[in-house]
C-alpha cells in the first residue's frame, strides 16, 4: 500500500533547487497579488476561488519538492494557513479591495489539498529520479 509520510527528498539536487525557487517566488507573487489596489481576476466569481486555491495549494504542496526536513516541510506548508488569513484582513484596508471569507476559504482548502498531494508528489520525485523509500534514511 502506498503511504502519503513523506519520505527524505534525496533526488537530483538541481529540482530541489528549482522547488525551492519557484516555491518562494509563488509566496511572493501571492503577497503582491493579495496588497495591490483594485486588483482581481477577471471573469466569473467562482473562477476566482479556483486561483486561490490552486495558489495556495501549489505554496503548500511545493515545500515537499524544495526542503529535505519533514519538520521544514511541515512548517513551511502550513504557514500558508496564516499568512492566507493575515492578507484577506489586509485587503479590508487596500482600496479597491475587500476581506472575503469565500477567499480565505479557497485559501485553506487549497493549503489542505497540498498538504494532501504533496507527499504523493515526493514520492513520484522519488520514483522519477530512482530513490527506494526504503533505502533512504529518516529526516
Amino acid at each position: 500500500m502506498l503511504s502519503l509520510a513523506p519520505v527524505p527528498l534525496q533526488y537530483h539536487d538541481g529540482l530541489r533547487r528549482a522547488a525551492l525557487w519557484l516555491w518562494g517566488t509563488l509566496v511572493a507573487a501571492i503577497i503582491v497579488m493579495s496588497l495591490v489596489p483594485d486588483f482581481g481576476p477577471p471573469g466569473e466569481l467562482f473562477f476566482d476561488k479556483i486561483l486561490h486555491g490552486l495558489g495556495y495549494g501549489s505554496a503548500a504542496g511545493l515545500p515537499f519538492l524544495a526542503f529535505r526536513e519533514r519538520r521544514s516541510v511541515y512548517v513551511a506548508a502550513c504557514l500558508m494557513l496564516p499568512m492566507g488569513l493575515v492578507l484577506e484582513i489586509l485587503q479590508d484596508h487596500i482600496p479597491g479591495r475587500v476581506t472575503d471569507a469565500g477567499d480565505a476559504l479557497a485559501n485553506t482548502s487549497g493549503v489542505l489539498i497540498g498538504l494532501l498531494l504533496g507527499p504523493l508528489a515526493r514520492r513520484l520525485a522519488n520514483l522519477w529520479f530512482g530513490i527506494r523509500p526504503d533505502a533512504a534514511p529518516s529526516a
